[in-house]
């Protein structure tokens, strides 16, 4: 999605790698995330519908803004007002929040360590396993599934 919005693949890695940190702290959407990012991208500035979409997925973006620029809520949703809040700015006030120091630093690698994330981890290579050993007996399986599809549908018509 990032791509999408102009963004090189080293901008939009790094970009991701903050935004999953966000995420797993805030228990927001990944997907309304980047979009609202890539938005803001875009356009080169931040605007109040692009904060409110933040604010809505539990980001608490004024205090992240007011953080690297010292300004208060009113005072940024004055100036998102008047399109003078850059994208620059909200990578600044990112890269704050997801650094040594932040309220999201090493969110994601926290979000992994606890028993959920580790059963998603799990459920996530379980996932990847089957997968590959389907591509692998695709070829075998496909014969005996067609006979047990043919059993069933002749005791179906008994």
């Amino acid at each position: 999605m990032l791509l999408g919005f102009g963004m090189n693949s080293d901008e939009a890695y790094k970009s991701l790698t903050q935004l999953s940190d966000i995420a797993a702290v805030t228990g927001a959407d990944m997907n309304r995330l980047a979009l609202a990012f890539g938005q803001s991208a875009a356009m080169g500035r931040v605007m109040t519908q692009d904060l409110n979409q933040f604010v809505n997925n539990g980001v608490p973006i004024y205090k992240l803004l007011g953080d690297v620029t010292g300004k208060s809520t009113g005072e940024l949703r004055e100036m998102a007002s008047q399109g003078t809040v850059t994208f620059d700015l909200l990578q600044k006030a990112f890269e704050k929040g997801t650094t040594a120091g932040g309220v999201f630093f090493k969110g994601t690698q926290s979000l992994s360590e606890t028993l959920g994330g580790q059963l998603s981890t799990l459920k996530d290579n379980f996932a990847l396993l089957m997968a590959d050993f389907g591509d692998s007996m695709g070829e075998y399986i496909k014969p005996l599934t067609a006979s047990i599809t043919g059993l069933v549908q002749g005791f179906s018509d008994l």
